[in-house]
């Protein structure tokens, strides 16, 4: 199940399980958190604001809780896949 997720919409975060980030900048203060992701999904390498991206994904979803990694952008930094890989130990499926 994928679910689309506005800024400005509140919807019920709870029943995510797969996020899809598609943006190429991520906003550091997005305050929505969904708790039972357990597959992500990132079509471009993002940029954030001020934090690291494994910290700016930290805010957003347990790492933690990851099952399905999949990276959909041939420029993703090899050393920002390392740090994500470091903190998603339940990892069984990288794409």
């Amino acid at each position: 199940m994928i679910k689309s997720v506005h800024i400005f919409k509140k919807k019920n975060l709870n029943s995510v399980k797969h996020l899809y980030i598609v943006s190429k900048k991520v906003q550091d203060n997005f305050l929505n958190y969904f708790p039972n992701v357990n597959q992500l999904s990132i079509r471009h390498h993002f940029k954030t604001l001020v934090d690291s991206i494994t910290a700016t994904l930290h805010h957003v979803i347990s790492l933690r809780q990851l099952e399905k990694l999949v990276i959909e952008c041939g420029d993703f930094p090899m050393e920002d896949l390392i740090k994500l890989l470091r903190f998603t130990s339940n990892v069984h499926t990288l794409e």
